[in-house]
């Protein structure tokens, strides 16, 4: 918006496509979770779910929708970020209740893995319910589990390294997560009558 005109400038228009997430990485280039108009769910194979590549000119770069052997990489792409080596990481939803897993793949759209939960801990009475994601400086896919009172830490292939319950430091419910410039994590809690911003420091 020019402040002296108050007018407003579209820089990216993505339609008919609905933006469901946007990233900037680190190049500057822009991530999109996209989907078609309609309903969210079911999806079916005629349902259009992408993330799409848009480069610091504001032009259409890529498209990444299918692996290899052509299934769906996406059915809900809700949340996107990136690491220090332009791999992709996606927060896929399985339906309205957010159930969901991790999708990685690298900066041409090529799969490198899916995250579906701790198997110990994310049983049927606790599906994996992930609701951000952040990278650490090093790397390290933080995701917040907050159905489940938790934090789920991702090593650069998928596997993981760390489950912290963040009921036993009285963080109920982490939605939101950040990354500050010094190394910290921003943990948003999601209860209506006391959210709170939780600042933590990580030991990597």
């Amino acid at each position: 918006m020019s402040t002296k005109t108050m007018k407003t400038k579209t820089v990216l228009d993505m339609t008919p496509a609905l933006i469901l997430a946007i990233h900037m990485s680190k190049i500057g280039e822009l991530l999109l979770g996209l989907r078609e108009q309609g309903k969210k769910f079911p999806v079916t194979n005629l349902c259009t779910r992408q993330v799409a590549v848009v480069g610091t000119d504001y032009k259409h770069k890529s498209t990444f929708e299918r692996d290899d052997a052509g299934e769906k990489l996406f059915n809900y792409p809700g949340r996107i970020t990136s690491d220090s080596k332009n791999n992709i990481y996606v927060i896929d939803w399985f339906n309205d209740d957010k159930m969901g897993r991790i999708v990685g793949i690298d900066r041409n759209g090529r799969q490198r893995f899916f995250y579906n939960g701790c198997t110990s801990f994310n049983s049927h009475k606790a599906a994996f319910n992930p609701e951000d994601i952040a990278v650490t400086s090093k790397d390290t896919t933080i995701i917040s589990d907050s159905d489940n009172h938790a934090l789920h830490a991702l090593n650069v292939t998928g596997d993981l390294i760390g489950l912290q319950i963040t009921r036993n430091l009285g963080i109920l419910y982490p939605y939101s997560l950040s990354m500050d410039n010094e190394g910290f994590l921003l943990i948003g809690s999601a209860i209506n009558k006391d959210a709170k911003i939780h600042v933590v420091k990580l030991v990597q």
